[in-house]
């Protein structure tokens, strides 16, 4: 016999001595406590023994003091008296679904917070399905179509009426009143005192001036600020009548060509023999590497910014404009680079 069988036995023992020291059905908790154990421990070895002559059924015996519906034992009225009196304030209500009409109760908290009321949700389901909770709920306006070859009523909620200027009785409409008429036809806009027209009109009336700024390389942004328009309107139209976005190559290589590039070139290999015997101490007192200081000296390599940082700390008796002075690039590499950008 194992661990578990013999407890149980045992405990069978002692619940067979405790009915017969004073024979009488015992609840649940009074054999939990003399035995040392809980409630619920006694309710499954119970069930699991068959010992249910020994415990005390749950007996619906009390009845409530005011409907007379039966209650536990020990209560004295149901739960639904029980918050009329001390819990939520209740108020009749009568279904709202036609062909219903059951008057039930609810707490005033909930009948506050719903226009409609149902004894169920089967009700709920069957007057939504029939009566459509948008046509009760909302209220509804009667709009015309704006679009001209249409002119259907239909009608809309309200909220959804006030939040638009124009209203289509469906997406086709408003697709081919866009297309034909485009949105804010006939108005205009105020750009810094000046009244130009809205975003179809600006191609029809300035479209020659349009692309002469953009043959002049004006930006689509500042071409947009002067006829009040974003800068991907201008885009969209550009693009729509087959124009490039950006000045012409001819009008960048002009202005690439007329740059005129510049060479910074240095004294200090002119300078460094009346203080120093050679480059490499030159170097040392730069706090630069050798290398960098012949790469320099020979053209191949541009003066960095360490290169007079160090100049400067190797001749500190002169001022910047003895040390370096700038001449009009020779470098054949940037000469080869502007031929080609000219042709």
């Amino acid at each position: 016999m194992t661990a578990t069988e013999v407890g149980i036995k045992a405990t069978k023992d002692s619940l067979a001595e405790i009915v017969k020291a004073e024979p009488k059905r015992y609840r649940q908790a009074e054999l939990g406590s003399v035995l040392g154990v809980s409630r619920q421990r006694i309710h499954v070895l119970v069930k699991r023994l068959n010992l249910s002559h020994l415990v005390r059924p749950k007996k619906w015996s009390f009845h409530c003091l005011d409907c007379g519906r039966p209650v536990p034992h020990g209560a004295i009225r149901c739960r639904a008296c029980w918050l009329k009196i001390y819990g939520a304030k209740m108020v009749t209500l009568t279904c709202d679904f036609p062909k219903c009409g059951k008057q039930f109760e609810r707490k005033e908290s909930q009948a506050k917070r719903h226009k409609f009321h149902f004894c169920s949700t089967n009700c709920r389901n069957s007057y939504g399905a029939i009566y459509k909770w948008t046509a009760k709920l909302a209220k509804l306006v009667t709009l015309t179509c704006d679009f001209p070859k249409c002119g259907k009523q239909f009608e809309r909620k309200e909220s959804e009426a006030r939040g638009h200027k124009k209203h289509f009785c469906s997406t086709s409409c408003r697709g081919d009143y866009a297309r034909n008429y485009g949105f804010g036809a006939g108005k205009a806009r105020v750009v810094v005192g000046k009244t130009m027209p809205n975003n179809n009109g600006v191609w029809h009336a300035h479209g020659e001036e349009i692309k002469q700024l953009v043959g002049q390389g004006v930006s689509m942004a500042e071409i947009g600020r002067r006829f009040g328009v974003s800068r991907e309107r201008i885009r969209v139209l550009l693009k729509k009548h087959n124009l490039p976005n950006r000045a012409p190559m001819l009008v960048q290589k002009e202005v690439i060509a007329s740059v005129r590039v510049m060479e910074l070139r240095t004294k200090v290999f002119e300078l460094y023999n009346e203080k120093y015997s050679g480059l490499v101490e030159l170097a040392r007192a730069m706090g630069i590497a050798n290398s960098q200081i012949y790469r320099v000296k020979h053209g191949k390599r541009t003066i960095s910014g360490k290169f007079i940082i160090g100049a400067i700390k190797a001749f500190p008796g002169y001022r910047l404009d003895d040390l370096f002075y700038v001449v009009p690039d020779g470098n054949e590499q940037v000469k080869n680079d502007r031929e080609l950008i000219r042709r």
